[in-house]
């Protein structure tokens, strides 16, 4: 798993409800292809789900037809603009998804949270990057994972 893999990365975005406007397959769609473009990284085909809660066994899902893409070889990786869209099942499903990516060699990349696998610090790629929250009346606001918290703190220090 290298950053100059010439294969591509497979994008991965996945809506629970029509009407969740927080995380827009259009808005995921964004993060991911301007993170794509700044960092000059090829994408394959798209695989949308939408209606479909993050919930459902990651296998039975197309994240699972992503990975096993990676495991075939025919992809560096899967490229997703939230870490959250690849499980809801529980911490476990998301570090299974990890940890299969990591034994097939490929990488993971969440896109608007500044994650690469192949980086050895997480870093902001796409700073405009902005989830809306419901509860803001549309403000932007910013998740920030346990991770990237890590890892911002010790580039600070």
């Amino acid at each position: 798993m290298t950053k100059n893999d010439p294969r591509p990365l497979v994008p991965y975005l996945r809506q629970s409800r029509a009407k969740e406007r927080t995380i827009s397959i259009d808005e995921q769609r964004l993060d991911i292809h301007r993170w794509a473009d700044e960092a000059g990284v090829t994408l394959a085909a798209e695989l949308v789900e939408q209606n479909l809660s993050g919930s459902k066994p990651w296998r039975e899902r197309a994240l699972g037809e992503a990975v096993a893409a990676c495991e075939r070889g025919e992809a560096a990786g899967l490229i997703v603009a939230w870490q959250d869209r690849l499980s809801r099942e529980n911490g476990r499903a998301t570090a299974e998804v990890w940890e299969a990516l990591e034994k097939a060699g490929a990488r993971l990349v969440c896109a608007a949270e500044g994650l690469d696998t192949t980086a050895r610090v997480t870093t902001r790629c796409c700073s405009r990057s902005k989830r809306r929250s419901p509860a803001s009346n549309g403000s932007a606001t910013r998740r920030t994972s346990p991770e990237r918290s890590e890892a911002l703190t010790n580039a600070g220090s």
